[in-house]
């Protein structure tokens, strides 16, 4: 705590890291959008036999711990949906006082801190791994080989934040099939769009497909981190202009779902030349191959 205010030491961070081989501070700050006021390439951490030796346990350790993350990730995914389903039950608009404190209770000092607690150990494992392969990148780009970094880790498919937007651009694209429907949305202020829907019985199974939405996806807000934003079930118009947005559109914009796919397409590409690469010189995985990336 500092000034009343918990925060990351990123300084003793570093130190930990100067016993780690290869362990370079402006990569390091560069990753985590820090500028360092030193010059060069500020501390690097050279490899030796001393150094070399004395990572190799923090090698393995983390190669459990990256197997580890992902097998808890799996339980923790099958644990929260019980949970949310759990709290799903509850009216807590009617719940006694008592009773809602409870709940309030063990959502806070159990399951917040569980969740975050996975969550934080999934990023570490994330950032560390993706530092993993940057050393990999950079090693292999002296050595001639033309990988894009961008492309090689665009390749992420059925991402959950993107589903929101590609059921509203689908909402949209029935919308412009619909001549009441589409003069309603086109015409109509965000403001009463809601209202408007619902008094007019041609575009009630719009409002209804409205209301599916905001049920499924309303916990999202367009500051998903800070409590004092209403969510979606709470303030639509957000929603609402965007689908509003979509409409207008007509069919210029490509569904977002394309994009994704032309991203796809590159990676797979670039991820063919990149295994091309490491294989004609390294031919195995895992911990062996990095410590050869290390050393050679």
């Amino acid at each position: 705590m500092f000034y009343g205010r918990p925060y990351w030491n990123c300084g003793e961070v570093k130190r930990t890291l100067h016993r780690v081989p290869g362990f370079n501070e402006r990569n390091f700050d560069r990753d985590l959008g820090i500028e360092g006021n030193y010059q060069g390439d500020g501390v690097v951490i050279p490899f030796t036999f001393r150094t070399i030796m004395g990572a190799i346990p923090v090698l393995f350790a983390q190669e459990r711990d990256y197997k580890d993350r992902i097998k808890q990730n799996e339980i923790f995914r099958h644990w929260f949906t019980a949970v949310e389903r759990d709290f799903g039950r509850f009216d807590f608009a009617t719940l006694p006082d008592e009773a809602f404190a409870v709940r309030y209770r063990e959502l806070l000092f159990d399951h917040y801190y569980r969740t975050e607690s996975s969550y934080f150990h999934t990023i570490f494992n994330t950032s560390q791994s993706k530092l993993d392969f940057k050393a990999a990148f950079d090693k292999a780009h002296t050595k001639g080989a033309q990988l894009n970094y961008l492309h090689l880790i665009g390749g992420l498919q059925d991402l959950k934040h993107l589903n929101p937007l590609n059921d509203l651009w689908e909402l949209a694209t029935t919308i412009q099939g619909n001549p009441v429907w589409l003069a309603t949305v086109s015409s109509t202020p965000v403001a009463i769009l809601l209202q408007t829907l619902l008094s007019n019985e041609t575009c009630l199974p719009l409002a209804q497909a409205i209301d599916a939405f905001l049920q499924r996806y309303g916990y999202h807000s367009v500051k998903e981190l800070d409590i004092t934003v209403p969510h979606w079930r709470e303030d639509p118009s957000f929603v609402l202009r965007t689908l509003q947005g979509y409409v207008k559109a007509g069919s210029e914009p490509k569904h977002p779902a394309a994009a994704s796919q032309a991203q796809y397409a590159r990676y797979q590409e670039e991820r063919a030349k990149a295994e091309s690469f490491f294989k004609g010189r390294l031919g195995r995985k895992g911990f062996f191959t990095k410590l050869v990336l290390a050393v050679v």
